[in-house]
């Protein structure tokens, strides 16, 4: 301020603040990282955005978009480090307060059914096993890490799935044309039965 008045201009002000990453847990939050939830995202969309976040950044969304108390929260992330509380549950409360705060209670109660019903009672089994993904790997291309973490046979198998239309990312279709960038967490799916979490690290 000091400066700007000695250059003969008015004296500002500068507020800070920090920037919520995106659905990578990584980049700060933009239509051109790919990695966002946009407002007008139909209910189940929303949903599934928030539910496909890392559990990393989980407790920055709850800070910085929610107006619940900062005690609460910290109380929530210590529970999930003690193993207290599964972080998917604070994620699904997470995701519906959202939902319900930009659609409505109906719209938000629906989203969360229409999550449950595809993504959890049908399609995932009880069990899923967990294959790790190191960093240095995530640029790695969709067919090798399912042919890595044995979800099909082989390279060309993968990519006849991928185009088939037959491989599924937390419950979305994946589209040929795009590249993947793996998150920590996505269930993969290929066919109908075969199932895998990734984890990065």
């Amino acid at each position: 301020r000091d400066l700007q008045q000695k250059a003969g201009q008015e004296p500002q002000c500068v507020l800070t603040m920090p920037l919520l990453v995106g659905m990578d847990g990584k980049q700060k939050m933009s239509k051109t990282a790919g990695n966002s939830i946009a407002f007008q995202d139909e209910p189940e969309d929303f949903y599934g955005k928030v539910m496909s976040i890392p559990d990393d950044p989980l407790f920055d969304y709850w800070l910085l978009l929610t107006d619940r108390d900062e005690r609460e929260i910290a109380d929530l992330k210590s529970a999930c480090a003690a193993g207290k509380e599964n972080p998917r549950n604070v994620k699904s409360a997470l995701a519906r307060h959202l939902v319900e705060f930009f659609h409505g209670k109906t719209a938000a109660a629906g989203a969360e059914e229409h999550f449950r019903n595809v993504f959890v009672k049908k399609d995932a089994p009880d069990v899923v096993e967990e294959f790790h993904l190191e960093p240095s790997r995530q640029a790695a291309d969709l067919a090798s890490i399912l042919t890595r973490f044995g979800l099909v046979a082989s390279k060309t198998e993968a990519r006849r799935m991928i185009n088939a239309g037959a491989v599924y990312i937390n419950g979305r279709r994946f589209d040929p044309s795009a590249a993947y960038d793996p998150k920590d967490g996505d269930l993969l799916k290929v066919g109908k039965r075969r199932f895998a979490r990734l984890r990065i690290g």
